[in-house]
This record gives structure tokens, C-alpha cells and sequence, in this order.
């Protein structure tokens, strides 16, 4: 047996013995790291229920904040919230859109 097979055969043996591991480690920790996520979305405002302030539609919402200074504006739709990121939280640029929109609506 050369090196390079020694190599390959030792990594091999290595990877299914970890894989081994993570799967008892997921299993008795699963539960744990769920709540985990769980509470993590709920801080970041994920997954709250509720309606947005821009469209009105009611479901999931997401928090929306100022980059600039990272205070909480409000809640809002995914899609409205990601509105808001493409056009950079810029006033003039949505009004250029619904300048845009109203001319060809």
C-alpha cells in the first residue's frame, strides 16, 4: 500500500466515524438547538405574526430597522421589507417608482 492509499483509506475510516458522532450528537441535542433557532428569530422579529404597515398584508412578519443606526422602524411584509432594501432606503428613489408606475399604469 502506498502513501496516497494509506491517505484515502485513513480519511475515509475518519469521515464515517465522524458521521457517526454528529448523528448521536444531532439526536440528543436536537431539541435544544431548535429552541435555540426558535428564540434567535423571534429577537431578530422572524416569524411574528401580524400586519404590515406599508401593504396590509397579514401573516409572517419581518423587523425592519435603519441601517445606518440600527433603531427598529417598524414591522413589514418580506416583500415590502426587501422593497426597502433594493431601493436602499431611499426616498427619492421610490418616488422616482411610483413616478415610473403612474406613467405606464
Amino acid at each position: 500500500m502506498n502513501n496516497l492509499d494509506y491517505k484515502r483509506e485513513t480519511y475515509h475510516r475518519y469521515r464515517e466515524k465522524s458521521k457517526a458522532r454528529w448523528k448521536v450528537w444531532y439526536a440528543a441535542n436536537k431539541v435544544a438547538l431548535l429552541e435555540r433557532a426558535r428564540q434567535k428569530r423571534r429577537a431578530q422579529g422572524i416569524g411574528i405574526s401580524g400586519t404590515c404597515e406599508v401593504c396590509g398584508f397579514v401573516g409572517k412578519m419581518a423587523k425592519d430597522h435603519n441601517h445606518a443606526t440600527g433603531a427598529i422602524r417598524g414591522f413589514l411584509c418580506s416583500h415590502c421589507n426587501l422593497a426597502l432594501g433594493h431601493v436602499k432606503d431611499d426616498p427619492k428613489i421610490l418616488r422616482g417608482l411610483v413616478k415610473y408606475l403612474k406613467r405606464y399604469a
